[in-house]
């Protein structure tokens, strides 16, 4: 069954699509909390939408490293809508 290169793309585009979300929701699960808190501070302590107990550079570098990763991932979603349709005409 060949399914051409557009597939390929359309499932290629999709895989790294849904990679870079489960990284960022992971990232903000499990490592976040460990990561920005300031020394002395216990990371089960810090709550969503609240600053107290943050390290402010330690702030600034998780935010500058997720955000490559988001840019990524929106480009290759972007990428991917536009590139779907044509994928799905091609194929009927």
């Amino acid at each position: 069954m060949d399914f051409g290169l557009p597939a390929v793309l359309v499932i290629s585009g999709f895989t790294l699509a849904v990679a870079g979300a489960l990284l960022l929701l992971s990232w903000s699960l499990h490592r976040s909390p460990t990561w920005i808190a300031a020394p002395g501070v216990d990371p089960v302590t810090i709550a969503p939408y609240n600053k107290t107990g943050i390290d402010p550079a330690s702030w600034d570098a998780m935010r500058s490293f997720r955000a490559v990763i988001l840019r990524i991932h929106i480009g290759i979603s972007m990428r991917l809508s536009l590139l779907l349709p044509s994928t799905l005409l091609a194929s009927s």
